[in-house]
């Protein structure tokens, strides 16, 4: 009994309703995984920092002699801790580098150091006193701090060098010159159409920069606290050779008075701080010189010999090397 067009009118109506469910189907499933987003984001506001900041000493001034007692860490959520019973000094002054493969707990050392994490167990002493005695907010304006992955702040170039110490730095355009000199980035930033007032970014900047750039601008804010630590996570691991050349000549300068900690996987930079610690699983392995450690035949001088053979690798045929700080 049915018309054609009564079949016409029934078939475009299942097909709109098979659409609709179709579509009521995946809004429900897509406002479900939104809930999962909102109740991950209600955790993430919910937890509360690592290191507490109970201490009250504010200190005048820092030497930088830094002492751990058999400090162990462990990430939340992992069985086999990240650091495990090491005990090292670090003299006022002395620049070190901490030499390992990947995952042997280099970053997560430093970061203990600078109190971003409490240890699970032991304790880390500045001149003398336990970390956790002092104000935390004084403490980590004494320690300049430059991670893997530096900070890409909108603003103008000075301006990116100067957050390294706001206050004392914005408007001292002679002091912000030497850092940039220091870091290597002064003829870069001469070149700009506005110089150190060139707004540098993608969101905002009349200037974009590679990630080379980027990083050496990192490393002049990093020099420009006038902090007692100096902490550099990778410094050259966006720099072409040549860069990476003219930061090793300028370290000597650039680390002078201050205690410094180095980490790199370019043992030809690590092998220009006055001692090289070495990591495995979170241990101390060895400890010494970069000559002193080669003569050992130990972990060390196979991650040397392992580095060189990579070095060598490299090299492209009819172009000249770059010299070798070491040699």
């Amino acid at each position: 009994s049915f018309t054609p067009g009564d079949v016409a009118m029934f078939g475009g109506a299942v097909l709109r309703l098979g659409s609709m469910l179709e579509d009521t189907t995946l809004a429900i499933s897509g406002s479900m995984e939104e809930v999962l987003h909102i109740s991950a984001l209600r955790a993430f506001f919910g937890l509360k920092p690592s290191a507490s900041t109970g201490g009250s000493l504010v200190p005048a001034t820092l030497r930088g002699d830094i002492e751990l007692r058999n400090v162990s860490f462990t990430y939340p959520g992992v069985r086999e801790p990240t650091l495990s019973d090491i005990s090292l000094r670090i003299r006022p002054g002395e620049t070190v580098a901490l030499a390992g493969q990947n995952g042997a707990g280099k970053t997560t050392l430093v970061k203990v150091i600078a109190r971003l994490y409490d240890p699970d167990q032991g304790q880390i002493l500045l001149d003398g006193i336990d970390l956790r005695e002092y104000d935390l907010p004084a403490l980590h304006r004494r320690i300049a701090f430059l991670l893997q992955d530096s900070g890409r702040f909108e603003a103008t170039v000075g301006e990116n060098i100067a957050y390294g110490d706001w206050r004392r730095l914005i408007g001292d355009q002679m002091r912000l010159k030497e850092l940039a000199r220091l870091a290597g980035v002064d003829d870069m930033i001469e070149r700009m159409p506005r110089g150190y007032e060139t707004l540098v970014g993608q969101m905002f900047g009349e200037y974009d920069l590679s990630g080379g750039q980027w990083q050496r601008i990192a490393l002049a804010r990093a020099f420009a606290r006038d902090a007692a630590l100096l902490i550099l996570d990778e410094p050259s691991s966006s720099l072409d050779a040549r860069a990476e050349y003219q930061l090793v000549s300028r370290f000597r300068e650039l680390a002078s008075g201050r205690t410094t900690i180095l980490i790199s996987h370019q043992l030809s930079t690590v092998s220009l701080a006055d001692r090289i610690i070495v990591l495995d699983r979170g241990r101390v392995v060895e400890e010494g010189t970069h000559q002193e450690l080669l003569a050992l035949t130990g972990h060390y001088a196979t991650l040397y010999d392992l580095y060189q053979r990579q070095q060598r690798r490299r090299e492209l045929p009819g172009r000249g090397e770059i010299a070798d700080p070491t040699r």
